[in-house]
Protein backbone atom coordinates (compact mmCIF):
# COMPACT_ATOMS: atom_id res chain seq x y z
CA UNK A 1 0.00 0.00 0.00
CA UNK A 2 3.11 2.46 0.96
CA UNK A 3 4.52 1.73 -2.54
CA UNK A 4 1.25 2.57 -4.52
CA UNK A 5 0.53 5.51 -2.60
CA UNK A 6 4.35 6.94 -3.38
CA UNK A 7 3.76 5.77 -6.98
CA UNK A 8 1.06 7.67 -7.42
CA UNK A 9 1.96 10.78 -6.17
CA UNK A 10 5.11 11.03 -7.86
CA UNK A 11 3.06 9.62 -11.19
CA UNK A 12 1.29 12.78 -10.71
CA UNK A 13 4.92 14.99 -10.67
CA UNK A 14 5.70 13.19 -14.07
CA UNK A 15 7.92 10.58 -13.18
CA UNK A 16 6.99 7.56 -14.98
CA UNK A 17 7.74 3.50 -14.05
CA UNK A 18 8.94 0.81 -15.83
CA UNK A 19 7.54 -2.47 -14.75
CA UNK A 20 10.66 -5.22 -15.80
CA UNK A 21 10.62 -8.98 -16.26
CA UNK A 22 6.73 -9.40 -17.02
CA UNK A 23 5.68 -12.66 -17.45
CA UNK A 24 8.32 -14.30 -14.98
CA UNK A 25 8.41 -14.38 -10.65
CA UNK A 26 6.04 -11.56 -8.81
CA UNK A 27 4.34 -9.77 -11.94
CA UNK A 28 0.86 -9.74 -12.54
CA UNK A 29 -2.48 -8.19 -14.06
CA UNK A 30 -3.38 -6.55 -10.56
CA UNK A 31 -0.12 -4.49 -10.62
CA UNK A 32 -0.59 -3.14 -13.57
CA UNK A 33 -4.13 -1.81 -12.61
CA UNK A 34 -3.69 -0.66 -9.87
CA UNK A 35 -0.05 0.75 -10.22
CA UNK A 36 0.67 3.67 -12.54
CA UNK A 37 3.26 1.54 -14.64
CA UNK A 38 4.07 3.42 -18.14
CA UNK A 39 5.94 0.66 -19.73
CA UNK A 40 6.01 -2.76 -19.35
CA UNK A 41 9.10 -4.93 -19.98
CA UNK A 42 8.28 -8.61 -21.54
CA UNK A 43 10.74 -10.93 -20.02
CA UNK A 44 13.08 -12.27 -22.24
CA UNK A 45 11.67 -16.10 -21.54
CA UNK A 46 8.31 -14.58 -23.17
CA UNK A 47 9.96 -13.34 -26.38
CA UNK A 48 11.92 -16.88 -26.80
CA UNK A 49 8.85 -18.72 -26.00
CA UNK A 50 6.95 -16.37 -28.67
CA UNK A 51 8.28 -17.67 -31.76
CA UNK A 52 6.44 -20.97 -30.97
CA UNK A 53 3.29 -18.89 -30.39
CA UNK A 54 3.27 -15.68 -31.26
CA UNK A 55 -0.52 -15.49 -30.94
CA UNK A 56 0.24 -14.76 -27.08
CA UNK A 57 2.87 -12.46 -27.10
CA UNK A 58 0.41 -10.63 -30.16
CA UNK A 59 -2.55 -10.78 -27.31
CA UNK A 60 -0.34 -9.42 -24.26
CA UNK A 61 1.02 -6.30 -26.48
CA UNK A 62 -3.00 -5.52 -27.44
CA UNK A 63 -3.40 -5.73 -23.78
CA UNK A 64 -1.12 -3.62 -22.25
CA UNK A 65 -1.54 -0.92 -25.74
CA UNK A 66 -5.20 -0.74 -24.59
CA UNK A 67 -4.01 -0.38 -20.84
CA UNK A 68 -2.07 2.81 -22.29
CA UNK A 69 1.52 1.16 -21.49
CA UNK A 70 4.58 1.30 -23.51
CA UNK A 71 5.67 -2.22 -24.07
CA UNK A 72 9.48 -2.99 -24.38
CA UNK A 73 10.71 -6.63 -25.60
CA UNK A 74 13.69 -7.77 -23.61
CA UNK A 75 16.46 -10.71 -24.99
CA UNK A 76 15.97 -10.18 -28.23
CA UNK A 77 18.67 -12.02 -29.93
CA UNK A 78 17.86 -12.75 -33.29
CA UNK A 79 16.68 -11.47 -36.97
CA UNK A 80 13.28 -13.19 -36.15
CA UNK A 81 12.97 -12.35 -32.79
CA UNK A 82 13.10 -8.38 -33.86
CA UNK A 83 10.53 -9.28 -36.65
CA UNK A 84 8.49 -11.02 -34.47
CA UNK A 85 8.18 -8.16 -32.16
CA UNK A 86 8.14 -5.61 -34.51
CA UNK A 87 5.17 -7.68 -36.59
CA UNK A 88 3.04 -7.76 -33.01
CA UNK A 89 3.42 -3.70 -32.22
CA UNK A 90 6.16 -4.04 -29.47
CA UNK A 91 7.97 -0.08 -29.10
CA UNK A 92 11.23 -1.12 -28.09
CA UNK A 93 13.76 -3.62 -28.13
CA UNK A 94 16.97 -4.69 -26.22
CA UNK A 95 19.17 -7.45 -26.44
CA UNK A 96 21.86 -9.24 -28.33
CA UNK A 97 21.08 -8.28 -31.55
CA UNK A 98 21.72 -4.96 -30.93
CA UNK A 99 24.85 -5.31 -28.58
CA UNK A 100 26.31 -7.42 -25.84
CA UNK A 101 26.94 -5.42 -22.49
CA UNK A 102 29.32 -2.97 -22.63
CA UNK A 103 31.40 -1.53 -20.12
CA UNK A 104 31.03 2.54 -19.44
CA UNK A 105 33.76 3.34 -21.61
CA UNK A 106 32.73 1.20 -24.75
CA UNK A 107 28.97 2.41 -24.35
CA UNK A 108 30.00 6.34 -24.79
CA UNK A 109 31.88 5.21 -28.12
CA UNK A 110 29.30 3.11 -29.43
CA UNK A 111 26.69 6.23 -28.94
CA UNK A 112 29.43 8.38 -30.76
CA UNK A 113 29.86 6.11 -33.48
CA UNK A 114 26.24 5.72 -33.69
CA UNK A 115 25.72 9.59 -33.65
CA UNK A 116 28.51 10.45 -36.27
CA UNK A 117 27.15 7.65 -38.73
Amino acid sequence: ETVSDVMIELSLKKITFALDDFGTGYSNLRALIDLPYDYVKFDKSVIHAAIANPSMLTLLTEMLHKMGKCVIAEGVETEEQLTLVRSVGIELAQGYYYSKPLKEIDFRELIIQTLNS
